[in-house]
């Protein structure tokens, strides 16, 4: 979803998610908060291009910081190990 649907700004250490559905993106906050990453929905100001309404889902870079468990893969003979 983000690399179709989202940006990283840099400039303002966030991400965001912009879709017209609002519900996946409710969806996606919930569980964003459910592993300890702030985000927050808002509704977009249309354009004159907008057929619809749409909203985005701005996510806090800081979820760096948290403790995570993912392992890093490393080569061996005989291909990838975990």
């Amino acid at each position: 979803m983000l690399d179709a649907e989202g940006h990283v700004d840099k400039l303002k250490s966030s991400i965001s998610i912009m879709n017209t559905n609002n519900k996946a993106l409710e969806q996606c906050s919930s569980f964003l908060s459910s592993v300890g990453v702030e985000s927050h929905l808002a509704k977009r100001k249309p354009s004159i291009k907008d057929k619809q309404d749409s909203y985005r889902l701005y996510i806090s870079v800081r979820f760096k910081s948290l403790p995570h468990l993912s392992v890093k893969a490393g080569l061996s003979p005989q291909g990838l190990a975990g």
